[in-house]
C-alpha cells in the first residue's frame, strides 16, 4: 500500500509531499525547475524530467517563486502528489536568482548522497538520456565541473553550435556561452556558489558562472546533449540585452580580478596562444603568448591538422594569430638582453601593416635598439633575415594559393611580399647572430609546403557541423582581448605567480642626461629591493648601455614609433596638452605598450600623462618625477612642473630632487602628502667612513643645508673609475634650459 508522508519545514511558505518509505531521501542528482507563470509549459519541463533513463536516483525540485496564477501551485502541488521523488516548494516573489538558490539550498540539505544539480527553466525540455550521459561525461573527466549544451531552439528555431574547447577568455570577454541549463557539480555549490539575488533584468547565469571561475572551477561543453530551449517572440533575455551596458558594467566592477589585463593574459596563454614559433625542431611547434613561461608544444603534423580544422569550423579550432620563425639560439640572444617581449610586441604590430617583418641582428657593444626600415616597391633585403614573422591571414592565403612564386621571391634578393626589416641592435655575441643550418627563409617556406601538400587540406567554406557559428573564430581571441583591455597590441608578458613588485621607467629618450641620471639611479635602488624593474623608452628607440645598469632592467622596451614628445590640442598654463581621447595620445597603443605593471614611474615624458588616469583605474600605481622649473625663451617659468599641476589628480606621488621644487609644488596647489623629495647623493658607493663625515658634517650647520661639494668632488676622484660621475645637486628651483629632459641636474 503506498502511504503519504508530509513533511513541514521551519521556513514559512515552504512544503513539499513526499511518497513513499519514510527513510532518507536520496538523490545523485536534483533537477531544479524553478517556474513563475508557466503553469502549462510546467508540465513538459517535468515530464522531460521524469522521463530520465539512469542508474542512480534523480529527485525533480519544483520551486514555485510566488506565482499568482493558482493554476502553478496546482501543477507542482498533483506532480509532488503523483510521484515520490518529485519536490514542490513554493516561496516569495524574489526573481529567478532568489528561486535557484531556494532549491539549491534544500537539495544540499535533503540529499546526503548528492553529486550535480541541474537547472532546467520550467519553459525548456531535456530529452530522455541527458542526465545519465552527462555524469558519465563529468565523472570520466577531472577538472570538468560544470557540463553546458549546444543551443538547439524551437518555436523561433535556430541551432548553434557551442563545441568547442573550454575557454575562460571567451566566456569573460566575449558573451555567457553557459546556457543556464547546464549540470553542475556539487562541489561548485559547496564553494559558495550562488546566484545573484540583486540580478533581476537578466545575466544572472553569466555571473553565477563568473563566481564560479573566480573559484577556480572549469566547465566543458558537451555536443551530445539533449537540451531544448523555447524561443519565444518576446522573453526575459531579449529585455536584458537592451540593458546590457549597465548590466555588464555591474558584472565587471563586480569582478574585477577577471577583467584585469593580467587574469586575461595568462588565459591567452593557456586556451588561444598568441603566437606559434617554428624553429626549435623541424617537427616541433612552439604555442605561447609569453615565450618565458611554460608553454603548450605540438607536432607538426597536429599543428598541420588543426590548422586545416580551423578552416572548416573556425569556432570550433585556432592556431595562433601571428607566427615566427625563429631559432631557439637567437630567441635566447633576444631574452638574454631583455629584448625578447618588445620584439614581439613590435613584430605583431608591424605584421598587421605589412605582409612579412624581417628580422635581424646588428652587432652594436655600446648600445640597445631597434630600427624600423619598410622597404620600398623594388627595393631589396639589406641582408638576409634570421627570423620572420607574418599574420595569420598571410599564412592561410598562402597556403590555399595553387602557385607558390609570390611567397618563394622571400629567398630573392627582391621579394615581391611587402616587408618591413625590424633592425635590432644590442652587444651580439658571433653565436648569437650565426644563422643555423636551415634557414629561417627555408623554415618558413617548409612550413606552408607541409600545409599545402597535407591530406587533411579540405575544399573552401565546408563546414563540418550542421549548426550554425555563433561563437568568434577562435584564432581571433587576442581581439577579444584587446576589447577587453582597451589596448592593441597587448604586451605579451606575464605576470609571475607571487612575484615581485613590477616597475616601469618611463623615459622620452634613454642617453645619460639629468633625469636618466636619477631615473637609472632609482632603478638599481628598486632592483635592490626585489623589485622586477623594466625600462620604457618613447623617444628615439636607443638606450646607451651603461654598465652600472646590464643587470638592472629585467627588459628594456622601444616603442619605436612617430610619438610626439611633446604639444597638443589643449593648453594649461600656457602649455600645450594631451587628454586620452586626442589621437596623438595614442592611447590603446601605449596602454598595450605599458601593460603588465604594478607601477609607473614618469621621467618628464609629456603626452604619456594623457593616458596615467586609465592606467590608475585598473590599479597601476602612477608616479610623477619632476626634475628642474625651465624657462622659456622670453624667460617665463615653464616645463614639466606645469604640467605636473594640471595632471596632479592622478598622480599617487610625485617625486623631487630638491626641496625647493618640492615646495614650490605644495606652494601651487600639490597636496604635501602626495609629495616626496629625494635628496642629491653621490652617483656611485660610499664607504661607512664617508658616510660618517658627511653626517657629521651636515649636523654641524645651523641651517641644515649640506655644504659638502668640495669634499664630494675630492672623493669622487679617488673612486674607482668604475663609480658614476657624481651628479651636479639642484642648487635652485630655476634653470636657465629650455630644455626638458636632458640637463645634468
Amino acid at each position: 500500500m503506498l502511504h503519504r508522508k508530509v513533511i513541514k519545514t521551519d521556513e514559512p511558505n515552504v512544503r513539499y509531499a513526499q511518497f513513499g518509505s519514510a527513510g532518507t531521501p536520496s538523490a545523485t542528482v536534483a533537477i531544479l525547475i524553478p517556474v513563475y507563470k508557466h503553469s502549462v509549459l510546467l508540465t513538459e519541463a517535468v515530464d522531460a524530467a521524469l522521463a530520465q533513463e539512469a542508474p542512480f536516483n534523480i529527485a525533480v525540485v519544483i520551486v514555485d517563486d510566488g506565482c499568482p496564477y493558482p493554476e502553478t501551485a496546482q501543477v507542482g502541488q498533483a506532480y509532488a502528489l503523483a510521484h515520490e521523488n518529485v519536490y514542490y516548494l513554493r516561496k516569495p516573489n524574489g526573481g529567478l536568482s532568489s528561486a535557484r538558490n531556494y532549491g539549491i539550498e534544500f537539495a544540499l540539505r535533503t540529499f546526503g548522497d548528492l553529486e550535480a544539480i541541474y537547472f532546467l527553466d520550467a519553459d525548456n525540455r531535456i530529452t530522455s538520456t541527458a542526465i545519465h550521459v552527462l555524469m558519465d561525461y563529468m565523472r570520466r573527466n577531472d577538472g570538468v565541473d560544470w557540463i553546458y549544451p549546444n543551443i538547439d531552439k524551437f518555436g523561433i528555431e535556430w541551432n548553434g553550435n557551442y563545441t568547442a574547447q573550454y575557454s575562460r577568455l571567451l566566456h569573460v570577454t566575449f558573451d555567457n556561452i553557459c546556457e543556464a541549463g547546464s549540470l553542475v557539480s556539487r562541489s561548485i555549490l559547496d564553494a559558495g556558489v550562488r546566484f545573484d539575488e540583486s540580478m533581476k533584468s537578466g545575466f544572472e547565469d553569466w555571473e553565477f558562472w563568473l563566481q564560479a571561475i573566480s573559484h577556480g572551477f572549469k566547465g566543458a561543453n558537451y555536443p551530445f546533449f539533449g537540451f531544448e530551449y523555447r524561443q519565444r517572440a518576446e522573453s526575459m533575455l531579449r529585455d536584458s540585452n537592451r540593458t546590457r551596458e549597465s548590466i555588464l558594467g555591474y558584472i565587471k566592477d563586480k569582478h574585477k580580478k577577471l577583467f584585469s589585463t593580467d587574469t586575461l593574459l595568462q588565459w591567452e596563454h593557456e586556451e588561444a596562444p598568441r603566437y606559434g614559433a617554428f624553429g626549435r625542431g623541424s617537427n616541433l611547434v612552439d604555442l605561447f603568448t609569453d615565450p618565458l613561461i611554460e608553454h603548450d608544444k605540438r607536432e607538426l603534423e597536429e599543428f598541420v591538422r588543426t590548422f586545416w580544422s580551423s578552416r572548416a569550423e573556425p569556432e570550433t579550432f585556432g592556431v595562433p594569430p601571428f607566427w615566427l620563425w625563429m631559432f631557439p639560439v637567437h630567441r635566447d640572444a633576444l631574452k638574454g638582453l631583455g629584448l625578447l617581449h618588445n620584439v614581439l610586441w613590435l613584430g605583431e604590430r608591424l605584421s598587421q601593416a605589412y605582409h612579412f617583418v624581417a628580422i635581424r641582428f646588428e652587432r652594436d657593444k655600446d648600445k640597445l635598439g631597434v630600427e624600423i626600415h619598410p622597404l620600398e616597391e623594388g627595393q631589396g633585403l639589406a641582408k638576409r633575415p634570421l627570423a620572420w614573422m607574418t599574420s595569420l591571414g598571410i599564412v592561410q592565403q598562402c597556403a590555399e594559393d595553387t602557385s607558390d612564386d609570390w611567397v618563394r621571391s622571400l629567398r630573392g634578393a627582391h621579394p615581391a611580399p611587402k616587408i618591413v626589416e625590424l633592425v635590432v641592435r644590442g652587444p651580439f655575441s658571433a653565436e648569437d647572430i650565426q644563422r643555423t643550418a636551415l634557414s629561417a627563409t627555408n623554415s618558413l617556406l617548409a612550413t606552408l609546403g607541409a600545409l599545402r601538400d597535407s591530406g587533411y587540406q579540405n575544399g573552401p567554406a565546408k563546414r563540418w557541423i550542421w549548426r550554425s557559428p555563433y561563437l568568434p573564430e577562435r584564432s581571433k581571441y587576442f581581439q577579444l582581448l584587446r576589447h577587453a583591455v582597451g589596448a592593441a597590441p597587448v604586451m605579451p608578458r606575464l605576470a609571475k605567480a607571487d612575484g615581485p613588485l613590477r616597475v616601469g621607467m618611463l623615459l622620452p629618450i634613454a642617453t645619460f642626461g639629468g633625469v636618466e641620471k636619477v631615473a637609472y639611479a632609482a632603478a638599481r635602488v628598486l632592483k635592490r629591493a626585489g623589485c622586477e624593474v623594466h625600462l620604457y623608452v618613447f623617444g628615439q628607440p636607443v638606450y646607451n648601455r651603461i654598465a652600472e645598469n646590464d643587470e638592472v632592467f629585467d627588459s628594456i622596451n622601444f616603442l619605436a614609433d612617430d610619438y610626439p614628445l611633446w604639444g597638443g590640442p589643449n593648453t594649461f598654463s600656457g602649455h600645450d596638452i594631451l587628454m586620452g581621447h586626442d589621437e596623438n595620445a595614442r592611447a590603446e597603443q601605449v596602454l598595450g605598450f605599458l601593460s603588465g605593471l604594478d607601477v609607473v614611474i614618469n621621467n618628464q615624458l609629456a603626452p604619456a600623462n594623457a593616458i596615467f588616469g586609465e592606467l590608475r583605474r585598473r590599479g597601476v600605481k602612477v608616479v610623477n618625477y619632476v626634475h628642474v622649473l625651465d624657462n622659456s625663451e622670453m624667460g617665463r617659468p615653464a616645463g614639466h612642473p606645469y604640467l605636473t599641476l594640471a595632471y596632479e589628480h592622478i598622480y599617487d606621488a610625485v617625486l623631487t630632487c630638491s626641496r625647493d621644487m618640492a615646495e614650490w609644488l605644495h606652494g601651487m596647489g600639490v597636496p604635501m602628502a602626495k609629495l616626496l623629495h629625494i635628496p642629491n647623493a653621490p652617483g656611485y658607493p660610499m664607504e661607512t667612513e664617508e658616510v660618517r663625515v658627511l653626517s657629521a658634517t651636515r649636523m654641524q650647520e645651523r641651517d641644515g643645508r649640506l655644504r659638502a661639494i668640495s669634499w664630494a668632488a675630492s672623493t669622487v676622484r679617488k673612486a674607482s673609475s668604475a663609480f658614476l660621475p657624481l651628479p651636479a645637486p639642484c642648487s635652485g628651483v630655476v634653470s636657465s634650459s629650455t630644455g626638458a629632459s636632458s640637463d645634468p641636474t
